[in-house]
């Protein structure tokens, strides 16, 4: 039982990372964007 719920933690620890790391790239995405932008002007 404890087992289970240890795997099951870890699988929504591991979704959260994955979901996190959808994010990251988002952000990164826009903040070169940003950078784009600045060195234009």
């Amino acid at each position: 039982m404890v087992i289970a719920m240890e795997r099951d933690s870890l699988l929504r620890v591991e979704e959260a990372l994955r979901k996190n790391k959808v994010l990251e790239g988002k952000i990164e995405e826009k903040f070169n964007l940003l950078k784009e932008a600045l060195i234009k002007k």
